[in-house]
């Protein structure tokens, strides 16, 4: 866990931290639109989806048990940055479905002393709002599934537009969201990108060749 604190002095105990995580952490696990978009565009097949949801369920119970909270969070935790204003959560859900990606939430708090006591205060019992686009996010995933099948096999476009069930003009349109950098990934399964972007907007805009920091910056993002 790292802090960002601007003024020294804290005293927070180590329960109130884990409390507030854990709490944090099953509220995301719950974001079951958030969780599938990130997992199928990491790669994982549409039907393994199902066993994942249990999986994140099952990890939300054992997050509220007090003899479980402990393992779950070393798990599952993979970065804790708290900070005056906020705590940047993130998770790995890697445990839901053996795949390796991250999600990151920021949680506004405030941070009070009472007396000798000083306490976390969540602003919200829910992370802050996202604008995750399930259609956007769908589409990025196939594109990293067409472009996979196409460099693995033999297949021509026309019969991947087939088994996709679309048209091969359909395909060579979105084949360029599977060279997008991994951090703008990231933030549109994060919520994170502009309200007014979609796939052809995106394709439109992004010059491939641009690092990720000079990609963001074209496509107006956060």
């Amino acid at each position: 866990m790292t802090g960002t604190a601007e003024k020294p002095g804290w005293r927070l105990p180590a329960s109130q931290i884990e409390k507030v995580v854990a709490l944090e952490a099953a509220a995301i696990l719950a974001d079951r639109a958030t969780i599938g978009a990130a997992l199928e565009s990491a790669g994982l097949p549409p039907d393994e989806l199902p066993a994942a949801f249990n999986a994140a369920e099952n990890i939300q119970r054992r997050l509220h048990s007090d003899a479980d909270r402990d393992e779950v969070l070393t798990v599952l935790t993979d970065r804790v940055e708290l900070a005056p204003d906020r705590l940047r959560l993130t998770i790995s859900l890697e445990p839901l479905a053996g795949i390796r990606r991250e999600l990151t939430r920021g949680i506004p708090l405030k941070i009070k002393r009472r007396g000798v006591e000083t306490r976390l205060i969540v602003e919200s019992d829910r992370a802050a709002p996202t604008n995750v686009d399930p259609t956007l996010v769908k589409e990025i995933a196939q594109a990293h599934r067409c472009f996979e099948a196409l460099r693995t096999s033999e297949v021509s476009i026309a019969k991947l537009a087939r088994r996709e069930g679309v048209d091969d003009r359909y395909i060579s349109s979105v084949l360029p969201l599977a060279f997008l950098a991994p951090k703008i990934v990231e933030a549109i399964i994060q919520g994170r990108q502009p309200a007014d972007l979609n796939a052809t907007k995106l394709v439109r805009r992004i010059d491939l060749a641009l690092d990720w920091h000079e990609q963001k910056r074209q496509l107006g993002f956060e």
